[in-house]
């Protein structure tokens, strides 16, 4: 979604196979968070200094951080997720001056509206968009369906099928 909108996408896993199926799918940056601890420094560095517009942050607050490093002056962060394990109880967001000197944005979100939801489906049909279903379960395999989520391993969707 973001490509059609013109944007230079880039994204940070764990996993290098990762990484690679996202290049393949349009990601022009990509960093490995494990091989690069200082992700969003290495984001920084990739993007000639420029860094990010718009972060999108699954981590929450652990990750906050890195964030901040990586987004360009005037950019924002947009708290999606909480998905870090918290750390060694250090405070989680220690780089509130990064924060202030690159008069950035950090806005939360949980959902959509019925009307952003129907807006979307339409963006997607209009752009002959598949999104990436990375394995369906019945309804009552629903514990394995959160532990394929929990394992981090997929790409894409996890889905539950009700009848």
């Amino acid at each position: 979604l973001a490509r059609l909108h013109g944007a230079r996408v880039a994204i940070t896993s764990s996993s290098d196979a990762k990484l690679a199926q996202m290049r393949e799918l349009g990601a022009e940056i990509t960093v490995n968070y494990r091989s690069h601890p200082a992700w969003g420094v290495e984001v920084m560095k990739a993007s000639g200094g420029a860094g990010a517009d718009i972060v999108l942050e699954t981590g929450g607050l652990e990750t906050m951080n890195h964030s901040i490093d990586a987004a360009a002056v005037g950019g924002r962060i947009v708290l999606i997720g909480g998905l870090a394990a918290p750390d060694s109880g250090q405070p989680a967001v220690t780089n509130a001056f990064g924060w202030v000197v690159k008069n950035l944005q950090i806005n939360g979100i949980t959902s959509g509206s019925r009307a952003m939801l129907a807006e979307l489906v339409r963006a997607v049909a209009g752009a002959n968009l598949d999104p990436i279903l990375h394995r369906t379960f019945a309804f009552d395999e629903a514990a394995a369906a959160y532990a394929c989520l929990h394992s981090g391993t997929h790409i894409g969707k996890v889905a539950l099928r009700v009848s």
